[in-house]
This record gives structure tokens, C-alpha cells and sequence, in this order.
């Protein structure tokens, strides 16, 4: 995330955008600030967080409509964010640790929460009745 306070945004800008994601993500915030940023957030910040701020996962950008904060979710902590920026990359981690080392951890964190089940397969569309049936040759 690049750090909008760096001569991307003003101040005042900030401070809306602050509010737009404090009430995306169900707390309180003033509505006045939220509708000025909303412009704002489709411009800097929907690319990567989605226009509805459910976030985009091929991005590496997590959702803001929940109370889910990496790096906290106070005012503050989400002013801070915005402004200072975070270049939150998972470092690698087999030149430090044994391999069967990384599986258990990775089990662990899928434990707490932090992984998801495989998902089921898409069903198979029905078939058309009115397409012409292709029958393969004899």
C-alpha cells in the first residue's frame, strides 16, 4: 500500500478517507467525510481493496468491511496506514526454518482461522436440449 501522505493526498483528504473506511468497516465515522471520500477511495484505493472494499485477493489486498486489521484498527491505526503506507510482504522463510518447521506453522495458522477449506467443484452446466447432439463418429 503506498503511503497516500507522501504528496498523494492532503491531509484533510486522509482524515476523510479515514472515516470512509471506519464506516465500511462498521464503526463510527462521520457520514460527511465518508461521502467526500468516496470519490477518493474509487480513485486511490478500490483498485486493489475492490469498489465495495471487500477486498482483492490476487492483489494481496484484504477486505476493510470486517474487524479484521493486520496492523490494528483503531482511528489512529488506520489514519496511520493510509498515510504512512505499509509494503506488508510475508518474508520467506526456508533459509530460517526446516521445512517440516514451515508445514507445522502452516497448519497452526490454517487452525486458528487463517486458511480456508478447498472449494467444492463447480456443477457441471446442464445440458442444452435444443443444441444438436454431437455424437462422436463410429
Amino acid at each position: 500500500m503506498p503511503a497516500f501522505g507522501q504528496g498523494m493526498l492532503q491531509p484533510a483528504q486522509i482524515n476523510d478517507l479515514t472515516d470512509y473506511v471506519l464506516r465500511l468497516s462498521g464503526q463510527a465515522g462521520s457520514v460527511q467525510a465518508a461521502t467526500r471520500a468516496a470519490p477518493l477511495f474509487q480513485t486511490n484505493c478500490a483498485v486493489c481493496h475492490g469498489a465495495d472494499g471487500n477486498g482483492l485477493r490476487a492483489m494481496g489486498a484484504p477486505s476493510l468491511r470486517d474487524k479484521v486489521w493486520l496492523y490494528g484498527g483503531t482511528r489512529k491505526e488506520i489514519h496511520d496506514q493510509i498515510a504512512l503506507g505499509r509494503n506488508g510482504v510475508m518474508p520467506t522463510w526456508e533459509a530460517r526454518l526446516p521445512s517440516d518447521t514451515v508445514r507445522a506453522l502452516t497448519i497452526y495458522v490454517h487452525e486458528l482461522g487463517g486458511g480456508e477449506a478447498t472449494p467444492a467443484p463447480a456443477p457441471a452446466a446442464p445440458a442444452d436440449p435444443a443444441a444438436p447432439s454431437i455424437q462422436p463418429p463410429r
